[in-house]
């Protein structure tokens, strides 16, 4: 990810990210490794406005390992980590 380019790539290529799954990827860069809580994530992607709005969060989630997972349905990078938030984890290897 090159923030400042605001542009992501995958081994297959560049990959084509809407301007809110950009800063939810943004945000996670800048929390790598952290747990973020969901009312963290929605203020800082949505604006304190929609910090109440979980499914916009969890839609985007979808969005964003559908795109940058190797297996959405089995993510390696955006961990859910239930009951908290979620975890970026950019160094993780192949099982």
């Amino acid at each position: 990810m090159d923030l400042e380019r605001r542009e992501a790539r995958r081994p297959s290529g560049d990959v084509h990210l809407t301007p809110l799954e950009f800063r939810l990827l943004e945000s996670f860069v800048r929390h790598a490794g952290m747990i973020v809580r969901q009312p963290q994530l929605l203020r800082e992607v949505w604006g304190p406005a929609r910090d109440a709005d979980a499914r916009a969060l969890r839609v985007c989630m979808k969005n964003l390992r559908e795109k940058l997972e190797p297996d959405p349905r089995r993510p390696r990078y955006f961990l859910t980590e239930v009951g908290l938030g979620y975890r970026f984890r950019p160094d993780a290897r192949a099982d």
